[in-house]
């Protein structure tokens, strides 16, 4: 059984300068990781991303908030956007308000627009491991109430009382 590589997509311009060497960075570290990850080379100057990819750039961008990825997903020169449609919208009419090089590790939910392209070289690494799950956080107070607690004492049945003697005093 054969298992599919991570994918890493570059949305790409071949006339700008850092989203070239972004894309030459990229194909290095695809290289030297072993192949750990797979590049979808997208030449954003002419083809707009797809809704599903506008909604994980914006998302991965601004670390959850849509609205800090909507921020850095288009260009200055671009209409303010407050939506994904909006932004959709944009990007649709004109691809090439969409900011780039925009990269996308799809296995760990991260994107950065790589703008310097030195960047791309701290984004590879671990590309292709998939991020580990959240840990429910626990309070302090759940985890020391529980750490004080005592077991119970199991019942032993009682025999006859006996004093035991105490040891006798050490003299000076």
């Amino acid at each position: 059984m054969s298992q599919r590589l991570p994918l890493l997509t570059i949305f790409h311009n071949p006339s700008n300068k850092f989203s070239v060497e972004a894309l030459r960075l990229l194909k290095k570290a695809s290289a030297s990781h072993l192949n750990l990850f797979r590049i979808q080379l997208i030449q954003a100057k002419t083809i707009p991303p797809s809704k599903e990819q506008i909604v994980a750039a914006t998302t991965f961008l601004g670390n959850g908030k849509v609205e800090d990825g909507l921020s850095m997903l288009l260009v200055a020169e671009a209409p303010p956007v407050k939506t994904i449609e909006e932004a959709q919208e944009v990007l649709k009419l004109k691809p090439e308000f969409l900011r780039k090089p925009l990269i996308i590790d799809w296995a760990r939910s991260r994107a950065i627009v790589a703008d310097p392209p030195q960047i791309v070289k701290t984004f590879v690494d671990g590309a292709g491991v998939p991020k580990p799950p959240k840990e429910p956080k626990k309070s302090k107070e759940s985890i020391d109430s529980k750490s004080l607690q005592t077991p119970k004492a199991s019942k032993v049945p009682k025999g006859p009382k006996t004093k035991i003697p105490s040891p006798p005093k050490a003299k000076p």
